[in-house]
């Protein structure tokens, strides 16, 4: 409680970090911290001080929606933590992203913005989340946004992020989307309303044209309240406690190591791959991975790191009569491209990496979503090395075939005691056998989509090795060469009411006073959506909980 702290507010100097007299300290700068820095410093009488290890993330690369290819390769903008060899996939070698700088990985991800499934909290509900069901959570969903289509029962008409449709939709999206209904699947208008079943056009965090990342949503909107401060390039290195509590945070500036204290809770929001790493570094985590690296155990937590998940995909691409966003890339063109998102907020430069979706499950009959399908108006190959895309010249598309609901876990652990040094990652993605199969399953929905009119008559050349009716074995051998991670980590901080988890359905960590996590990490099972809407409804909820103890 701020009556407890040790000066006035009167007496708090907000100009620098260690500064004493803050309340709260949100360590990062990302969807949730954004998220959490707006809701919590509403109140004049709260101080806030947020930490961020990277830059304010102000370049054209965040700002154009199109510029994710440029963005999501550079390190300034992505921690691109490093991975064990997956035996599931070959030994493959992935690099993890997680976002640095303001705003996180909402100024590096695809800007798709999906909620999830009814299914999706109602089961985290039913693990002992209490308070975490469909209806406890939509009202901080609609809270948090201001959707192009209107407000309704389930869409929110006035917060301050703005979920729009794409800014140019092409001939090619309404023929894909009609060869989706003539292949079975319904069409649905607004895949974040009742139901979430369905084939429509996508809905992106995007406002004129431009990211709307969480900083420029929420944060940026309040830099100027005498009560938040915010921190860049400060990387956390270890929480500080007092008598077991939460008291302050050590962090390093400019290659000099400070500390800072609190009076009522840190929050630690790093992302599903960070989050752990500061635990374990500050003596919270399983006791023979602290042990091995020297560092006294303050709480044994043996889930801190595990229950790692991941959305897998594979790609199905095809070229096309029908003009699409690969013209966009040829270099006589570029100027032009950018002088219409730069006038009017328009064209291929302002839309996200997806236009158009397809969720679906193995039966028409299902209510909840086992397979994503997402549209892109290019195709593209990676480059050799892995740092950067290259644009076919011929018009085409790709579809992103993602399994929704993975079985296989991974987990997130320290190699130092070094507390700058990255974590690793060790998950095995294709280590359940009936994930392979439902992967499959979403490449064999893309192929059927492609052979349906009125799609099937515009197609050249499909770019994929396989075909619908190809041998079980075929698929499974393709699926565990050709996977990738879908960029959603999550879990690795579970939130339950058993003694095994990591926090509480209040996002407190378990013995421990004063620390919560409000993040991806929290989140027993990952949801059948993209993350980041889930993740600032997180934030959202923990800001009214966080009050509401507060008081």
């Amino acid at each position: 409680m701020a009556a407890n702290c040790a000066c006035s507010s009167k007496d708090r100097d907000v100009t620098t970090a260690t500064s004493a007299g803050w309340d709260y300290i949100i360590v990062g700068a990302g969807s949730a911290d954004c998220v959490l820095a707006n809701r919590l410093s509403a109140d004049p009488s709260v101080r806030v001080l947020l930490l961020e290890a990277g830059g304010k993330n102000n370049s054209l690369d965040i700002r154009i929606p199109a510029g994710i290819v440029s963005a999501l390769f550079k390190e300034q903008y992505n921690w691109s933590y490093p991975a064990l060899p997956d035996p599931t996939r070959g030994d493959k070698v992935d690099s993890w992203s997680g976002g640095r700088g303001l705003g996180g990985s909402s100024s590096i991800n695809g800007m798709l913005y999906i909620r999830g499934a009814r299914a999706d909290f109602d089961g985290w509900r039913d693990l002992g989340c209490t308070g975490w069901d469909y209806d406890a959570v939509l009202p901080h969903f609609r809270a948090i946004e201001t959707f192009e289509g209107g407000a309704d029962a389930h869409r929110g008409g006035d917060g301050p992020l703005s979920v729009s449709f794409p800014a140019t939709k092409p001939k090619l999206v309404d023929t894909w989307i009609n060869a989706a209904q003539a292949c079975g699947h319904p069409y649905n208008p607004d895949y974040n309303g009742a139901e979430a079943m369905g084939v429509g056009v996508s809905q992106a965090s995007i406002k004129g044209g431009r990211r709307h990342s969480a900083a420029e949503a929420f944060l940026k909107p309040v830099m100027g309240r005498s009560n938040l401060h915010v921190q860049t390039d400060s990387q956390a290195s270890k929480i500080l406690f007092e008598e077991g509590r939460a008291v302050g945070v050590e962090y390093y500036r400019n290659g000099a190591c400070e500390e800072v204290r609190c009076c009522a809770e840190v929050i630690v929001c790093s992302g599903a791959i960070g989050s752990p790493k500061l635990l374990m570094h500050s003596g919270i985590g399983p006791w023979k991975t602290l042990a091995e690296h020297g560092i006294p155990l303050l709480k044994q937590i043996d889930a801190v790191g595990e229950n790692l998940m991941e959305h897998p995909a594979i790609y199905v691409k095809a070229f096309t009569s029908l003009p699409s966003f690969n013209r966009a890339g040829r270099a006589y063109r570029a100027p032009f491209v950018l002088l219409d998102w730069l006038l009017r907020g328009k064209g291929a430069a302002a839309v996200g990496t997806a236009i158009a979706q397809l969720l679906a499950g193995p039966t028409k009959e299902q209510k909840a979503p086992d397979t994503q399908i997402l549209l892109s108006l290019v195709n593209f190959e990676l480059k050799p090395g892995g740092d950067g895309v290259a644009l076919s010249r011929r018009d085409g598309f790709s579809m992103a075939c993602c399994l929704m609901t993975p079985k296989s876990r991974g987990r997130v652990t320290i190699t130092s005691s070094d507390p700058l040094a990255k974590p690793m990652v060790e998950h095995t993605m294709l280590e359940n056998e009936e994930d392979i199969e439902m992967l499959a399953l979403a490449g064999r929905q893309a192929l059927e989509i492609l052979g349906a009119e009125p799609l099937k008559t515009h197609i050249e050349e499909i770019d994929f090795p396989l075909q619908a009716d190809s041998t079980t074995e075929d698929w499974h051998a393709y699926v565990r060469e050709a996977a990738f991670r879908a960029d959603h980590p999550s879990g690795t901080c579970r939130m339950g009411a058993d003694d095994a988890s990591v926090v509480d359905p209040r996002l407190r960590v378990r013995g421990v006073d004063g620390l919560r996590v409000v993040d991806a990490s929290i989140m027993p099972v990952i949801p059948r959506a993209n993350t980041n809407a889930a993740v600032m409804m997180i934030a959202d909820k923990a800001a009214a909980m966080i009050s509401e103890d507060r008081r």
